[in-house]
C-alpha cells in the first residue's frame, strides 16, 4: 500500500497445490515501476531538472548510479574536481597536463578524480585544506564553492567584478578573499544568499544546487 520510487523490482510469486502434492519452485520476475523523462529518474520535478540534463548532455556528469542523479545528495570535494574539469572541457578552455597533486589522502580514488584534483592545484582552483590534504569526501560548503567557482573564472581570463560588500551579515569571521569570492557570486548573479541579509556560507552544497549556480541562477 506504500508508493514506491521508480526502480527495477522483482517480485516472487509462490503456490501451494489445493492437491496437497509438494509446492511448485517460486517463479521470479523483475520489473520496471516508473517512467522518467531521461536522462535521470530522480530529477522529475525539481527546479535544477533541465540543468542537470543540459550537463550531461554536455558530459559533465553522468549521474551517481544507473538511471540516478542523486540531486539531494551532498557534493563531495572529489566530485567538484570532476565536475570543475569537465565543465572547463566543454567551456573549450584547456586543462594542464595530468601532474601529481601533491596531496597524500587520495588513495582509494579513481585516477580520473587524482588527475582532476592535480589538474585543480595546477590551474589555482584549490590549494587543499591544509597538510598535504585535499579531504575529497569533505563536502562542498557554500563558501568553498564561491572559492572554486570564483578561482575558476579568473583562471579561464574573465576579469570578475570587484568584490565589494553585498549586504551579507554573516561573513564575519570568514577570510578576506572568502568574502569577496562570495560578494563576487552576487554580483555576477550567480548566488544571492539565502535570504534576510544571510548567504549562510557554511550550508552544505548538494548536487542539484551546485548546477543551478554554475548556470549562472540565483539560488
Amino acid at each position: 500500500g506504500l508508493n514506491q520510487p521508480f526502480g527495477l523490482y522483482t517480485a516472487r510469486l509462490t503456490a501451494v497445490p489445493d492437491s496437497g502434492a509438494p509446492a511448485p519452485r517460486p517463479a521470479f520476475f523483475t520489473f520496471q515501476l516508473g517512467s522518467y523523462l531521461p536522462p535521470f529518474a530522480d530529477d522529475e520535478g525539481s527546479p535544477h531538472e533541465a540543468d542537470i540534463g543540459t550537463i550531461f548532455d554536455l558530459g559533465i556528469t553522468t549521474g551517481c548510479a544507473g538511471e540516478l542523479f542523486c540531486p539531494q545528495g551532498n557534493l563531495e570535494r572529489w566530485q567538484m574536481a570532476l565536475f570543475l574539469t569537465r565543465l572547463q572541457t566543454a567551456a573549450g578552455f584547456p586543462l594542464p597536463p595530468p601532474v601529481d597533486s601533491g596531496f597524500g589522502d587520495l588513495d582509494g580514488y579513481s585516477a580520473e578524480s587524482r588527475i582532476a584534483i592535480g589538474q585543480l592545484a595546477e590551474l589555482g582552483i584549490t590549494t587543499g585544506v591544509g597538510e598535504g590534504r585535499f579531504d575529497p569526501a569533505g563536502v562542498v560548503s557554500r563558501w568553498q564553492m564561491a572559492l572554486f567557482m570564483t578561482r575558476q573564472l579568473t583562471s579561464m581570463g574573465l576579469t570578475l567584478p570587484d568584490g565589494a560588500a553585498q549586504g551579507f551579515t554573516d561573513l564575519g569571521e570568514l577570510p578576506a578573499p572568502t568574502q569577496t569570492a562570495i560578494n563576487q557570486m552576487a554580483q555576477m548573479g550567480i548566488a544571492r544568499g539565502t535570504g534576510e541579509g544571510f548567504y549562510a556560507p557554511a550550508d552544505a552544497v548538494t548536487r542539484a544546487r551546485a548546477w543551478t549556480e554554475m548556470a549562472g541562477k540565483t539560488v
